[in-house]
Order: C-alpha cells, then structure tokens, then sequence
C-alpha cells in the first residue's frame, strides 16, 4: 500500500492498544478464578486460619464445624501398641487420647521422637495437624485394637472421634506449599488483571511503550506518533506500517514503536510451522536490531511483505544494512552483552 493511502481519524496504535489488552485480560481472569476454585475446594484452604484446639472435646467441635487443619495440644496421649508402615519402615506410632466418654487418635510421626524411640505416654504434646476422617486403614486398626484391649469393635467406636488427627499422611509442608503457591497465582493474577485495567483505560502506559524511553523518547510522544501515522504513512502493508520517523508493527498480541533512526540491521528468514505433520503456508520473520540495543522480531510476514520493507529501506536508508552478515551478528551480540552488563 502506497504512502498516498491515507488512514483514518481514528487513533490507530490507541485502538490497536486497546485490542491487546482485551486479548490478554481473558487468561489472569480465567486463571484467577481456577486458583479461586481449586483454592475453596483443597484442604489447604483451611491452612489460612489455622484453628487452636486443646483437648478432645474442642476438637470434635473443630471437626464438626469443617476444620480440616488444626493446632492441638493435649495433656496425655498413650501409646495404642500399634505403628504406622509406609511400605516396609515405620512412619509413626497410634496414640490416643482419653477424656470421660470420648478418645480421639493420633498418629504421630516417628519424627517427633528426637532418638527414633516411641514412649508409652507423651505429655504436653501439641502439633499442626490435618484432621482424617476414618478410612478403611484406620476402620482395620480399630478392629485389631480393639481385638488387643479385649474389647468389642462397636463398643470402641462408639467412644471414638469419627476422624483422626493425622501428621503423617496428611503432610502439612506439602498443603501449606500448595496454600502459598495458590494465594501467588491469585494475587499474581489479581496484579495482571488491574495493570490491565490501568492499561484500557490509559494506553499511553502500555509496556509496549516503554522501550520509547531508552531511545531518548517518552511514551507520552503517542500521540504525537498517532497523527504522524495518519498523515505521513509511507508504506503499509500487512500489519506493518512505515512513516517518516518510526516503522511501526501492530501484532496480534504486542505493538512495537521502532524509530527509524536507531534501526542498524535487519534481516529476515523464513520457516514452515506444521502441527501433527500439518504443514502451514511458508512465513517469513523481520529481524530488526537498534542501537542502543533492541531486538524486534516482526512474525508471520509474507515474502512480498519483507521485501517491500526492504526494498523502502535500501531506497531511502542506505546506511541500514538489510542482510544477514557473521559480522554484524557479531557486532549485535557484542552490543548485547554490553547492555546486559549495565
């Protein structure tokens, strides 16, 4: 398309902004409310507000009201004589805890035991727990310690919490990481979303903007840029615009605003992308570096595209070398390394 073609009185980079935002403001909200979902449905949930607990009759309160973690003491627990196996090793030891007309169990973890050594009664024992209802493991070690009391499997059950308080197989360290990880995603999100609303309802804030600043320009220049767009185009093609002063790329998801009197190379290669042997048309890529030191990477450009592009830039920026040469490779690396290091 020819520079003559004029473009209309609406702000193209504005609109085009705006656009963006809108495309990327759907995956923080979905994934906002996935970590808010799956953050009410896990046990870890529950780690925010860890409840404090003594004695048996607080926390069959605790469990019936739906705590799933909790921080509980007891004055005495008594060893119950049976251990807890993860495959051939012992991983803790049943004790219980008896109070009038109720007991409640507690696995303790063999870690708790400073030599390894269980005792027959530990005292003053508290810990951050996770509350078990009774599954068929723990309805079988009734059976058999109720077996080894003497006593009858119903008359023990109907004395026994419906749960038991669990540091073994409920691994605290393993919800408390899945907590935290949950509540970053979730205020990661929450931070993406807002910068997302700033950047609506103000795009002269966009980031595609910001590389504006090392050029000795302000993103404040925007609209300064806009209307120079809308009058002196001089070459549109694709998504690719060119006036006196800027070579401007309005992708799919990003915006590039590239001064035309810092661009020193580019070039272009091609490549086919292909999905389950697929193949796709062949597409070419612009490869533009700048100094001071940027690389633009302007996708998916059909071979007329990159060749217009470069037959404008040999006809009017002869100084602006538009082929793939070792040494200029060499130079750009160089200039990466150095602003790297600043």
């Amino acid at each position: 398309m020819d520079a003559s073609e004029s473009l209309s009185n609406v702000k193209v980079l504005t609109k085009h902004i705006r656009k963006i935002v809108i495309r990327n403001f759907f995956f923080p909200v979905i994934l906002f409310i996935a970590a808010l979902v799956f953050f009410s449905l896990i046990p870890a949930g529950s780690l925010g507000s860890v409840k404090q607990v003594h004695g048996n009759e607080e926390i069959i309160d605790a469990y019936k009201n739906g705590a799933e973690f909790v921080h509980c003491s007891f004055d005495t627990l008594y060893y119950s004589n049976f251990d807890y196996y993860k495959g051939d090793d012992i991983a803790g030891y049943y004790y219980y805890s008896l109070e009038e007309d109720s007991c409640v169990f507690v696995l303790v973890p063999i870690s708790s035991f400073p030599n390894g050594e269980k005792t027959d009664i530990l005292r003053d024992y508290s810990a951050t727990a996770m509350l078990v209802r009774k599954d068929d493991s723990f309805k079988s070690f009734l059976e058999n310690f109720a077996a080894d009391i003497g006593w009858n499997t119903n008359g023990l059950n109907s004395i026994t919490a419906s749960f038991s308080v669990d540091q073994v197989t409920g691994n605290t360290i393993a919800y408390y990481f899945i907590f935290f990880i949950t509540i970053f995603v979730m205020i990661a999100c929450a931070g993406l979303i807002v910068t997302e609303i700033v950047f609506l309802a103000k795009p002269v804030y966009h980031i595609s903007l910001s590389r504006l600043k090392s050029f000795g320009r302000s993103r404040f220049d925007l609209d300064a840029i806009e209307e120079e767009l809308q009058n002196d185009c001089r070459l549109h093609i694709e998504s690719v615009y060119i006036t006196s002063n800027f070579l401007i790329e309005l992708g799919r998801f990003s915006l590039d605003v590239i001064p035309i009197e810092n661009i020193v190379w580019f070039y272009h290669f091609s490549h086919y992308r292909h999905a389950f042997s697929i193949y796709a048309p062949l597409t070419f890529s612009l490869c533009v570096y700048t100094d001071p030191y940027h690389r633009y990477t302007l996708h998916r450009k059909s071979k007329d595209t990159v060749d217009q592009i470069t037959e404008y830039f040999n006809e009017h920026y002869p100084e602006v070398i538009t082929e793939f040469s070792d040494e200029m490779h060499k130079r750009a690396e160089q200039h990466r390394k150095a602003n790297k290091s600043k």
